[in-house]
């Protein structure tokens, strides 16, 4: 797995995008999706969703930022609660769990792992996900995924995506 992510600027032809205490930079090419039920760490806080474009298998990278303003439990509490879902529900072992120091935040935690997800034509492709969950100062959260086909991870930028995150 590749070491933590540090704040770095966006390329300055992304998009930033102000989700509440947050901004996140997507590449141009990526859009503003409906958020599903499930994307919501906590009942009733704001969940955005921008997803790129499908890959030449139908595969779509996106981000998911939550923004909780009454958290119930702290983010690293929240990364590891994810840890252990992961591990029940998929059987993930291998994850890179990290304290980040984050301008904004008071605390954060970067999350990453490896999952395989299988589409209804049965076939099963490796997934990477990356995290940043964050406590802020004002007492919201912050929780920000990226995910792609692992092939396309790197090519995508996705790690630049959580690298170039603004809390305010």
């Amino acid at each position: 797995m590749d070491a933590p992510v540090t704040p770095a600027s966006a390329p300055a032809n992304w998009q930033s995008v102000d989700q509440g205490p947050v901004t996140i930079h997507v590449p141009a090419t990526f859009s503003e999706s409906e958020p599903l039920a499930s994307d919501s760490a906590v009942a009733g806080v704001g969940t955005f969703v921008w997803t790129g474009p499908k890959n030449a298998a139908g595969r779509t990278p996106g981000v998911t930022t939550t923004v909780a303003d009454h958290p119930t439990r702290p983010a690293a509490t929240e990364a590891k609660a994810m840890e252990d879902g992961q591990n029940a529900t998929r059987g993930v072992k291998d994850f890179t769990t990290a304290e980040i120091d984050w301008p904004g935040a008071d605390a954060a935690t970067f999350l990453a792992f490896e999952a395989d997800a299988t589409d209804s034509q049965d076939v099963t492709v490796r997934y990477r996900y990356e995290w940043v969950m964050a406590d802020l100062s004002g007492g919201e959260q912050v929780l920000i995924g990226a995910v792609a086909p692992l092939a396309d991870f790197d090519a995508l930028e996705i790690h630049r995506i959580l690298a170039s995150i603004e809390i305010s």
